[in-house]
């Protein structure tokens, strides 16, 4: 297909994804620790199962998956068998099927509110169709 046969979600769509791809280590971490912080400020409860954990490295694996999402079919990685390791390991720290909505919530937020070219309820329609199939596999998988 022809740049000139995409839609403009299609661009629109593709202008985020290049500014994570864009981003720099610093920067995507600066985002994945933003999303713990408002994430365990919406739901307190949240952080009981995260307690102990390094909030640096919660935040270099969340970045690591949005890089991930970026680059899309590209990153070689099978998503399902990713999703079923964390689904496993949110299982064995007590995080429950219905917290997975809280969470891609918080994270469609942050993103939105973290790019620079769209207004925020654009980008959080994008970001959603981006992540919930993410989050449907991760629930899915979670026994």
């Amino acid at each position: 297909m022809q740049s000139s046969d995409m839609t403009r979600p299609d661009l629109l769509r593709d202008d985020l994804i290049r500014q994570v791809r864009r981003m720099r280590k610093d920067e995507g971490l600066a985002v994945a620790r933003t999303f713990y912080a408002e994430l365990f400020s919406r739901c307190p409860d949240l952080a009981k199962y995260f307690a102990g954990l390094d909030v640096e490295s919660l935040a270099a694996k969340l970045w690591n998956v949005l890089r991930l999402v970026a680059a899309g079919d590209q990153s070689g990685v099978d998503l399902r068998a990713a999703a079923t390791r964390v689904a496993r390991r949110h299982e064995i720290r007590g995080v429950a099927p219905s917290h997975y909505a809280l969470f891609t919530s918080v994270l469609v937020d942050v993103l939105a509110h973290c790019q620079r070219t769209l207004p925020p309820e654009v980008a959080r329609g994008i970001w959603s169709k981006e992540l919930e199939p993410i989050t449907a596999m991760i629930m899915a998988r979670h026994v």
